[in-house]
């Protein structure tokens, strides 16, 4: 047993509680910052640096209780480094800018692997379970494989001042040269773009993708459509979006489906102890333009009793590490590593 800090009571609304009970297996809470082995602040750092006034009303999270929980965690810091001991934070957000508070590790949604430092480790998205309300099914492996897509991306038909500026880049990229310019669409709509167009234009593919526009989140049955077109095909395309990871590829996992999944240089969850390839059909950004091509040799290389025991496997990987409480009964894993440095 771990023994970890956490800095006692924090108001309801944060429910600190949560991440302390998914804890109870592995550590020991206590009330003495000299005992602690580990600092956690089972707050999701976010709600103190980076909501806007509108979230905090959404969240019906009162300014006292923003208060409450900035000082407990400058209190926590000031133990981390005294002790100097870790003190892991949970960043659940888009932006991938540095934490720089002493003795910090992060476990964070958005981070590129260039840029990581020694003690940030990937989290996933929560999502809720698309079988919350049926069972697993698993779809056999068909002659022609499917692939599901509903969502926003750059448009399949570039402006011609966007095509000019992505073909800039490519070249400097061809040429090994650290130069580009801002493009009006981010990384990771860009690379479903090219996705989706391979997919679109290889007729042994099924293609059930439709690219929506943001106010479609408006129309009642948004949800719905998109959980079907996750369900109903063998393969969904996961790309990172604003942040640099993807929601949809946990949503993918929990139906117990295959994700067709473009690296953006990504962070993933627990990769230091999960073979990530050997649950994706796994595609390197650079070659995005061969997305179909890949996939092709894929579905046609796996046998189709391993095509349906891959799928039992996702949804397996999901419930045991990736909701919400298989991540926080597992980050033991990473404080086995901790505890020794």
């Amino acid at each position: 047993m771990f023994s970890v800090y956490t800095g006692g009571d924090y108001p309801k609304v944060f429910n600190a509680h949560g991440i302390e009970n998914c804890m109870a297996g592995y550590a020991k809470l206590t009330e003495d910052p000299a005992k602690a082995q580990l600092f956690v602040f089972p707050v999701f750092y976010e709600v103190l640096v980076d909501y806007t006034a509108a979230e905090y009303l959404k969240y019906n999270v009162l300014p006292e209780e923003v208060t409450v929980a900035k000082e407990k965690l400058a209190l926590m810091s000031g133990f981390a480094r005294q002790y100097n001991k870790p003190l892991v934070l949970i960043f659940y957000r888009d932006p991938s800018y540095k934490i720089t508070l002493p003795n910090v590790v992060v476990f964070r949604t958005s981070l590129y692997k260039k840029d990581r430092s020694e003690f940030e480790f990937g989290m996933p998205a929560i999502v809720s379970d698309l079988l919350i309300n049926q069972p697993f099914n698993p779809i056999p492996k068909m002659k022609q494989p499917s692939v599901g897509f509903r969502g926003q991306s750059a448009p399949l038909k570039l402006p011609i001042s966007a095509k000019l500026r992505l073909a800039f880049n490519e070249t400097m990229q061809q040429l090994h040269i650290n130069q580009s310019v801002a493009m009006y669409y981010n990384r990771g709509y860009i690379a479903r773009r090219f996705a989706i167009q391979s997919c679109l234009n290889n007729p042994t593919i099924i293609s059930d993708i439709t690219i929506t526009t943001p106010l479609d989140i408006e129309n009642k049955d948004s949800n719905r459509l998109f959980e079907e077109n996750i369900l109903n095909n063998q393969y969904s395309l996961a790309v990172s979006g604003h942040g640099n990871y993807s929601f949809r590829l946990y949503q993918i996992l929990s139906a117990g489906r295959i994700p067709l999944f473009v690296d953006t240089d990504c962070v993933l969850p627990y990769e230091e102890f999960i073979n990530w390839k050997k649950h994706l059909v796994w595609v390197d950004e650079k070659e995005v333009k061969n997305t179909s091509t890949i996939l092709m040799d894929f579905h046609h290389s796996i046998h189709a009793d391993d095509f349906l025991a891959l799928q039992a496997s996702n949804r397996e990987l999901w419930e045991t590490y990736l909701n919400y409480t298989g991540f926080f009964s597992n980050l033991y894993l990473y404080f086995n590593r901790l505890v020794k440095q």
